[in-house]
C-alpha cells in the first residue's frame, strides 16, 4: 500500500466485474500519514481488530463505507486489523498534496453489525442479533447485512456475492468466476454482509 509505514497483506477475490475484493491483513502499528485519494467508493467490514480514517475509528465488527474522492488524511491501525474491501473500481491511491478535507463516511459512520452489549462477545452466533438492514446502496448496487443468509441461483435473486461472517468464507453467484459455489442446500444460512445488483441493472 503506497506511502505508508510498511506492507500489508493481500488475499484478493475474483468479483466478476471491475470491483476489487479483497481480505486485507494490517499489522500492528501500520500508519500513512499522506493524504491520499481513492477515486472509486470503499466499502470495507472490520473482521478483527481496528482501524481509524482521520477523526474516526472503525473496532471490529463494523461496516464503513468512504465515498469516491474524499481525502484521506491519516489512516492506521495501532493494535493491527483484518478488514474485507470492496473498490467500485480502481484501488489506487493518488497523493492529495495539500488536502484539509476529511474523509466522507457516506452516513454509514461506524456502522457497528452488532448491539453493544455483545461486542466484547465473540462468538459466532452472536451476529445473528442484528436485524437485516440496507448498509449502503449505489447507483447500480447495494449492500446489505443479512443475519441469516442463504445464497441463491435463482435468476430473480440477481447476481450477488456475500462474505460469511462466521467463517470468513465467500461466496458469489457470478457464473464467470473460476469455481462453481455450492448448492443452496449444501450452505446453511448464515450471517452475511451481502452485495447485490440494483433491481434497475438486472
Amino acid at each position: 500500500m503506497p506511502y505508508s509505514t510498511g506492507p500489508v497483506s493481500i488475499a484478493r477475490l475474483p468479483s466478476g466485474n471491475d470491483d476489487f475484493l479483497a481480505f486485507v491483513r494490517f499489522p500492528a502499528g501500520w500508519s500513512r500519514s499522506q493524504p491520499v485519494v481513492y477515486e472509486a467508493a470503499e466499502e470495507f467490514v472490520i473482521l478483527e481488530g481496528e482501524l481509524r480514517i482521520d477523526d474516526q475509528c472503525w473496532v471490529a465488527p463494523a461496516y464503513g463505507c468512504v465515498a469516491p474522492g474524499s481525502v484521506r488524511r491519516l489512516t492506521e491501525s495501532q493494535p493491527g486489523c483484518l478488514a474485507w474491501a470492496r473498490f467500485h473500481g480502481s484501488p489506487r491511491a493518488v497523493k492529495a498534496e495539500g488536502a484539509v478535507q476529511t474523509a466522507d463516511t457516506a452516513r454509514t459512520g461506524a456502522n457497528r453489525l452488532r448491539p453493544a452489549g455483545a461486542l466484547r462477545a465473540p462468538a459466532p452466533a452472536s451476529w445473528s442479533e442484528s436485524p437485516r438492514r440496507l448498509l449502503h446502496a449505489f447507483p447500480a448496487s447495494e449492500t446489505w447485512f443479512e443475519p441469516a443468509f442463504r445464497p441463491s441461483h435463482d435468476r430473480e435473486a440477481g447476481r450477488h456475492d456475500a462474505i460469511d461472517l462466521d467463517t470468513l468464507a465467500w461466496w458469489s453467484s457470478a457464473s464467470d468466476l473460476p469455481s462453481r459455489p455450492p448448492t443452496p442446500s449444501d450452505t446453511p444460512s448464515r450471517s452475511a454482509i451481502v452485495h447485490r445488483i440494483s433491481e434497475m441493472q438486472r
